[in-house]
């Protein structure tokens, strides 16, 4: 029968796939204020309107009292909500600790000649 250990080459990129994937669950969307001193430099910002239809813009700007992007322009008024993507710390930790953590032990423990 096959050690595991043999294939240990294969363990770094299922780790750093798992990462990546999992870094994009660990994010979640914020309210922001919709000023121009408050709005922060983002690529993207998910916009609610009155009427409840959201909006995706790319690099939004406050110009006078409209929120501008490359795709529209929206006046501030019609606008319900302005929120951005974050790193949510809490579940980045909980899956970095339980997920992640053990992956890079065993990384270890395999590569430095350590016990079965």
């Amino acid at each position: 029968m096959r050690r595991l250990g043999t294939h240990v080459h294969l363990v770094r990129p299922i780790a750093a796939v798992l990462i990546v994937t999992l870094l994009q669950g660990c994010m979640r969307w914020n309210t922001v204020q919709v000023r121009s001193d408050l709005l922060p430099a983002t690529e993207r910002v998910r916009v609610t309107l009155e009427g409840g239809t959201e909006r995706m813009l790319r690099h939004p700007v406050v110009v006078g009292d409209n929120l501008v992007s490359s795709e529209r322009t929206i006046p501030l008024k019609q606008i319900r909500m302005v929120q951005v993507r974050r790193v949510d710390k809490l579940a980045t930790g909980v899956l970095a600790f339980f997920i992640v953590g053990p992956l890079v032990a065993y990384a270890i423990t395999t590569g430095s000649g350590g016990t079965r």
